[in-house]
């Protein structure tokens, strides 16, 4: 296992997500996290999945980026999301 970072816990019980971490979730301001457990008891963070909605006319344009654009080749899901985010412009 491999510490990432600490944070400390306000009087509010609020934390400040670690730099290292939120680069390495891709996170960005407004970001939603949820925290997961496994079963061993292991608490997991991860960002929170969102559905995106569309209008027919922004399902229609991001269509047609897709079609027009030659192979991309993204090395993790976090990079294949932001790539998409691109194409959507959302």
């Amino acid at each position: 296992m491999v510490k990432l970072g600490d944070a400390t816990i306000t009087s509010q019980g609020q934390i400040s997500v670690p730099k290292k971490i939120r680069d390495r979730l891709s996170l960005q301001k407004g970001a939603k996290i949820v925290f997961l457990e496994d079963e061993k008891g292991r608490v997991i963070i991860q960002e929170a999945e969102t559905a995106i909605e569309f209008t027919k006319e922004e399902w229609q344009r991001f269509l047609e980026k897709t079609q027009k654009e030659t192979a991309t080749r993204v090395h993790s899901r976090q990079g294949a999301l932001k790539h998409l985010d691109h194409l959507s412009d959302k």
